[in-house]
């Protein structure tokens, strides 16, 4: 029984960044998905959310994003995306919900977002689809070209991913190694498959 309660405080004293998390493909973030843009990260905000039922504030951080391009979804110039703001599966807990990771974003910096549906009992929670694995830095390389990456190098992002008509680059960034690819084609690629 010793055992099994030190587990479970090992457990929940983990950050959340430390959650397993199942490798998703680009077809999957892309079904999954509810909204996907590209966009700016404008600013970013700590605030609290009152929660009715637990009578509770909780801790949230809000993103405010100016969206360049739409893939999936309807929104309109700037979309506002609220998320808890724990440190810990514990704190998490501790304000009776679920200990979900949650994703992180700079102010200033430009992203490629798979998000999920608007939460139905929290009013602007959205979530990153896969968890991080839905959420794509833009960065540029030393020509110049804008590239995406996720925090896991892309790493079985283009597993098993089947398109119709694909341009050479776009084949090229199917059958790439993990690592950045060319932001134009891996767009192009998305909405095919939200088209498919």
């Amino acid at each position: 029984m010793k055992v099994i309660l030190s587990f479970l405080i090992l457990i929940l004293s983990l950050p959340l960044s430390a959650m397993v998390v199942l490798p998703a493909s680009l077809q999957q973030l892309a079904n999954r998905a509810d909204l996907v843009f590209q966009g700016i990260c404008e600013s970013k905000r700590e605030d609290v959310f009152y929660n009715p039922q637990s009578k509770k504030e909780i801790p949230i951080v809000v993103y405010t994003f100016r969206v360049n391009d739409v893939i999936k979804g309807n929104v309109g110039s700037f979309v506002e995306v609220k998320q808890w703001n724990f440190s810990s599966r514990r704190e998490a807990l501790d304000y009776g919900l679920a200990p979900i990771d949650q994703s992180r974003f700079d102010a200033g910096r430009e992203y490629f977002l798979f998000l999920g549906p608007l939460s139905p009992k929290f009013d602007g929670f959205r979530w990153v689809v896969g968890n991080d694995q839905g959420k794509f830095n833009v960065v540029r390389d030393s020509k110049g070209v804008s590239k995406v990456v996720n925090p896991y190098g892309n790493r079985g992002l283009f597993k098993g991913v089947s398109v119709k008509s694909v341009s050479k680059s776009e084949q090229n960034v199917l059958q790439a190694p993990p690592g950045p690819v060319p932001v134009d084609d891996f767009t192009s690629l998305v909405k095919k498959m939200v088209k498919e």
